[in-house]
This record gives C-alpha cells, sequence and structure tokens, in this order.
C-alpha cells in the first residue's frame, strides 16, 4: 500500500559478481521456482491468488529461521569453498594450500566460515520482500477494470 517500496538488496547483489546468478533479482533465479509457482484459484464471488511453494511465506513477510548444521551442510560448504577458489598453480583447487594463497574470494571465506564454524544452528534474518498480497492500488485497478468491462458489455 502506499506505492511500490524497493526491496533491500540481497548480498549476490551488493557483491557485483560476473557469474550468471548475478543478472538476477532477489526471488528470482534461472529456474525461477517461486515466480512460476504462483497460481489462482477461482471460488463463488472471488478468486484467490497464491503459492504452495514452503518457502514463500518466510520471503513475503520477512522473519528469523533457523536451520541445524548438519554434516551434509559442512560437506556442501566445503565443496562450495573449492569451487569459489581461483585456480592454484596447476594442482587444481583441491589440493592447493589456501593458507598462503593471496586474493582468496570474500564468497570463498564465507563458505569456509560456515565448514568451519563451531555452532550446532544457525540464525539466519530474511527481510521482507513481499511480492504477494493485499495491496490498496492493485484493488483499485482491478475494480476499474471490472467497471469498465461490465460497462462495455451493457451498452
Amino acid at each position: 500500500d502506499g506505492g511500490l517500496h524497493p526491496w533491500q538488496p540481497t548480498r549476490r547483489q551488493q557483491a557485483g559478481g560476473t557469474r550468471a546468478s548475478a543478472r538476477y533479482g532477489p526471488l528470482l533465479s534461472g529456474r525461477n521456482q517461486l515466480y512460476g509457482s504462483i497460481g489462482y484459484r477461482p471460488g463463488r464471488g472471488m478468486v484467490t491468488i497464491g503459492t504452495a511453494v514452503p518457502y514463500a511465506a518466510i520471503h513475503n513477510d520477512g522473519g528469523t529461521v533457523r536451520p541445524n548444521v548438519t554434516l551434509k551442510m559442512r560437506k556442501f560448504a566445503w565443496a562450495m569453498y573449492y569451487k569459489a577458489l581461483p585456480k592454484a598453480g596447476g594442482k587444481g583447487r583441491k589440493g592447493a594450500d589456501t593458507s598462503m594463497m593471496p586474493g582468496v574470494p570474500p564468497e570463498a571465506e564465507r563458505w569456509k566460515a560456515l565448514a568451519l564454524t563451531r555452532k550446532k544452528q544457525l540464525t539466519i534474518t530474511i527481510p521482507k520482500r513481499q511480492f504477494i498480497g493485499d495491496s490498496q492500488e492493485l484493488t483499485a485497478a482491478i475494480n476499474q477494470k471490472i467497471t469498465t468491462e461490465l460497462d462495455r458489455l451493457f451498452q
């Protein structure tokens, strides 16, 4: 309500990377699972618009999630760490001694920190990025469209 409000930029957008993921805005990806899941269900005198994606609510409303740090998550973090490293002198990524490597990317450092954390549970705050819900402007536009179409039909 009260016009469009820009979302807070994501870390991915602020980093300004050159990867394909840097082209996408918040809540968008190459797969568009959230975007593609939005649908409608007609009812008696109304239409319900929504999505069945389980993570849609936390993105729409904002909030805090507390995932457990599992062994599988740590393995994934190590894999992403090595993937984020630049190639190291012919040794490939995994065999390289990264402690003396100059210019380790900040993204790689974040993955390494996740892999080595002693925490059993993380606290992640997700900002509100509302993409669906009640809107005075949308309701006014819909009412205007309905009125226009009814006037056209009855003339």
